[in-house]
This record gives structure tokens, C-alpha cells and sequence, in this order.
């Protein structure tokens, strides 16, 4: 894991490196200072986590917050500080933060950061499933289409064998695409009752439908 900390306070910057170390949450920390290091650090490479103190020289907590959201938007944001009060917390979090940690309780820093991580890997879990659920949705809408035009097809040519229907390559073609996408078995003849019935003929020496 790679952890970005914004910090101008070297006690501060070994503080969180040895709490981090002794949670046993291994981590590459690339500690930097200012507000050009902080934006050039987030444009050179992605990071798992960010921490920040809240009062800094150069520029605030508010300010690298809103420097991270736009160049790293889904990485989570810590403030971990000793000037920061409870009506900044709560205004840090509504502007994107994930959470702070006082430096007069250092102790929650690791919870904090394991919280944090957790929570960032839940959201791109979900964001996977939804993105297969997408695909999913739209190869069944592909399928829906080819047969819903095959079966009305069948329909019309039902008193006509299969081996000699002008429609079976088509048949067959839409069934070997529900196949490489769904299972035969539990979803396409559920799906295609009718295509089902009719592509028997092929299917009975193909284990793949059995």
C-alpha cells in the first residue's frame, strides 16, 4: 500500500509512521509539506490513503481536501490534527473527508485508517458488481432481441422440421450465443420455451445443452 501524509511537523511525520508500523498496516508513506508537493505527489501516482494535518504554513486542511477530491477523488482522506474543531470535522466531512483523528488521541489514527480501507474496497466491490450487472443486462437485452425474432419465426415454420427450416442456422447461431453467456440448462430454455422445444433435434448429442 502507498499512503500520502501531508505534514510540516517532523514529530508529527514519525508519530504516524511508527503507529502505522506498529499496527502492523505496511505501507510506503511519501511524506510531504507543502501545497505543490501535496498536488504534485497525487498527479505523479495513485494512493491507497491520504493523511493530512488540518493547519499547515502554506495553506489548510480545506484546501488539500479539495485539491485531493479533484485529483483523486476515491482515495480516502484523514485529518489527523490537534487545531481542528468539531465544527470543521463535521464540515471537513461534508466536503468529502472520511474521517479525523485528534493528535491528542493518536491511538485511533490505525482503527481510523483500517476503517478508511475497508470502506474503499466495499465501494469498488460494488462498483465492479454493478459494472458486470451493466454487461450483463445488455448481453441479456442481445440475446432477448435474437430470440424473441427467432421464435416468431419458429411460430410460423412450427410445422416445419428443424433440418429443414430456412431458420435453423439462425437458431442455432442465437442458441451458442445465449450458451457462451448464460447456462443453457437454468436460463435460455426458461427464457426461449419455444426456440428450446425446436432446437432439441440438434441437442441431443451435444452434452454442452444436456
Amino acid at each position: 500500500m502507498r499512503f500520502l501524509h501531508l505534514e510540516d511537523n517532523a514529530n508529527d511525520q514519525i508519530l504516524v509512521r511508527e503507529m502505522l508500523q506498529d499496527d502492523g498496516l505496511a505501507s510506503e508513506l511519501v511524506v510531504v509539506t507543502t501545497s505543490l508537493e501535496f498536488e504534485s505527489a497525487l498527479q505523479l501516482q495513485p494512493f491507497d490513503l491520504i493523511i493530512s494535518d488540518f493547519s499547515l504554513p502554506s495553506f489548510d486542511g480545506l484546501r488539500a481536501l479539495a485539491i485531493a477530491r479533484k485529483l483523486s477523488p476515491q482515495t480516502p482522506f484523514i485529518f489527523f490534527s490537534g487545531t481542528i474543531g468539531e465544527e470543521v470535522a463535521v464540515e471537513s466531512l461534508r466536503h468529502g473527508a472520511t474521517d479525523y483523528v485528534l493528535k491528542q488521541r493518536p491511538q485511533r489514527l490505525a482503527g481510523a485508517v483500517r476503517s478508511a480501507l475497508r470502506s474503499k474496497e466495499e465501494r469498488v466491490r460494488l462498483a465492479k458488481m454493478e459494472g458486470e450487472l451493466r454487461q450483463m443486462e445488455e448481453r441479456l437485452r442481445i440475446v432477448a432481441r435474437a430470440w424473441t425474432t427467432t421464435d416468431r419465426l419458429l411460430l410460423v415454420n412450427s410445422e416445419s422440421s428443424p433440418d429443414h427450416s430456412p431458420v435453423a442456422s439462425s437458431v442455432l447461431t442465437a442458441s451458442l450465443i445465449c450458451v457462451g453467456i448464460f447456462s443453457w440448462k437454468n436460463n435460455c430454455r426458461m427464457f426461449f420455451p419455444i426456440a428450446s422445444k425446436a432446437l432439441q433435434p440438434y441437442m441431443r448429442s451435444a452434452p454442452l445443452f444436456q
